[in-house]
This record gives C-alpha cells, sequence and structure tokens, in this order.
C-alpha cells in the first residue's frame, strides 16, 4: 500500500495528480481529459505546492505561445497558500485572449492511507454483494432521483467505478465515484441531491470510496474550486493541501462535480 505521507513529496504528489488527470504526451503538453471520451482540458494548468510548482499546456496551444506561457511559470513563486494567486495570472489570461477564457482556482488534497470516519449513514460500494444486489442496470431509473440525473447521472454506465453511495429511504442520495484514474492515483468526484446537502453523506460516501481495496495502492485525490465554497474541505481526514489554476477555453470546459455535503 502506496503510504502517501512518507513515499512522495509534496512536488511529486501534484505530478501524479496532473497525470492522474490529464493524459500527457512525451513532452508534456495535455492531449486531453484522463477520461472515458478523451476530450478537453485546459490551455494551461499550473500547481503548486510549498516546495515548488508543475505545469503543462495544452497541445492545442501554438509553440511561440506555449514558450511565453512555459516562460512565466518557469518564473512562479511556490503556488501554495490556499486563498493565494499566481503572480503571473493576469499575464496568463492576456496571452489567451481573456475574452475567450475561463479561469479555475482550486485545492487539492490527498487522503491518508489509514484512517476512521465515524457515521450513521447507509452505504453500499462497488466490487460487493450489496452493489451487485443494488442491480443499478435494471432499477437504476427506480433508484436514482431527479437531482442527481440533473446532474448528469442518467446512466448506470455515469457512475464510474470504484463507487460508493450513500442512500437515504433507499434511494441514492449522494455518490463518490472514481472520475479520474491514473497508474498512480486516483480522483474522487462527489455529488449529492441538492436537498439532501448538509447531512455528511458525502462525506461518508467519499470517507468509504477512499477505503475502497481497489484504489487502496494509488494516492487518493480530492479536489475543488475555491468558489465552490460548499466544499472546502473534505469533510474526512485528508492533508497534503496543494492549489491550483486552470485556464480554459469556453469549448474544452468539462463538467464540474458539485458540492460534497
Amino acid at each position: 500500500m502506496i503510504d502517501t505521507h512518507e513515499a512522495f513529496g509534496d512536488t511529486d504528489l501534484i505530478a501524479i495528480q496532473a497525470k492522474t488527470t490529464f493524459v500527457l504526451s512525451a513532452s508534456g503538453r495535455i492531449e486531453s481529459e484522463n477520461k472515458l471520451d478523451l476530450s478537453g482540458g485546459p490551455r494551461l494548468i499550473l500547481a503548486g505546492c510549498e516546495t515548488g510548482n508543475i505545469f503543462h499546456v495544452h497541445r492545442k496551444v501554438d509553440d511561440a505561445m506555449a514558450r511565453a506561457l512555459e516562460a512565466l511559470a518557469a518564473d512562479e513563486p511556490p503556488l501554495f497558500h490556499p486563498q493565494g494567486s499566481p503572480h503571473h495570472l493576469d499575464e496568463y489570461v492576456a496571452l489567451l485572449s481573456p475574452a475567450e477564457e475561463q479561469v479555475g482556482q482550486g485545492l487539492n488534497y490527498v487522503f491518508p492511507p489509514e484512517f476512521t470516519y465515524d457515521h450513521q449513514v447507509t452505504l453500499v460500494t462497488s466490487g460487493t454483494s450489496a452493489g451487485a444486489e443494488m442491480g443499478l442496470a435494471t432499477s437504476f431509473g427506480d433508484v436514482m432521483p431527479s437531482g442527481l440525473k440533473d446532474l448528469g447521472f442518467r446512466d448506470p454506465a455515469d457512475i464510474w467505478e470504484p463507487w460508493c453511495i450513500a442512500l437515504v429511504d433507499g434511494k441514492i442520495a449522494s455518490i463518490a465515484d472514481t472520475v479520474r484514474a491514473g497508474e498512480a492515483g486516483v480522483e474522487v468526484g462527489v455529488d449529492t441531491v441538492p436537498e439532501l446537502r448538509g447531512r455528511g453523506l458525502g462525506s461518508a460516501a467519499t470517507a468509504e470510496w477512499a477505503l475502497h481495496p481497489a484504489i487502496r495502492d494509488r494516492v487518493r485525490f480530492y479536489g475543488h474550486a475555491k468558489s465552490n465554497d460548499s466544499s472546502r474541505r473534505p469533510g474526512v481526514p485528508a492533508s497534503r493541501g496543494t492549489a491550483w489554476v486552470a485556464l480554459y477555453r469556453r469549448e474544452f470546459a468539462d463538467r464540474v462535480n458539485t458540492a460534497l455535503a
């Protein structure tokens, strides 16, 4: 099992998360998001911690602009303060045409190898008899509430294994599923029925996801946008926080998982 507190330094962790989140070329360019349809990706991602930063530029950015972005990023002080912004943020945006850009800033966390999380939530996980008995393939319409269908869960294939589901009155209330998976890392996405947020359902599902045996040998990440106030922390023991900034063209924008609640 990977001990994420000892086996890797902070800069190693942000490099692992980049490889978990994106498909990277041999030269380090972003080819796409690391998801089933291999689409999207920011034009620039800059992630940092107290000991340094990493950055990657999308393959669709021309070489001259890429060199200019890389020169600025190489001069960037460590990006580690939770409320901080890159020193050269305005210059990145100016180079990438601000009228066309979406700028996202957020925080990432790493789950410790072992932890406990006390709760009274009814949970079901993939790879178990209870998970199989849910029969998502045949009963999806009965157990999936409209609030989660509206968030993009319209078919059993939209819940990516391994997953953990929180139930309320026999219906799905919150989903923690594996939205990105790489060789060394995995990332959880958490969605909760809007009217049931604030009851600890997402936190319980996320804790159980992080302890799933299928991913215990990889670094387990949770991240959120700074603008997503209700997801300011995972709600379960997590540490080694790092900061990131991503600049997207609108056409590259991807689904953003909603609040952990």
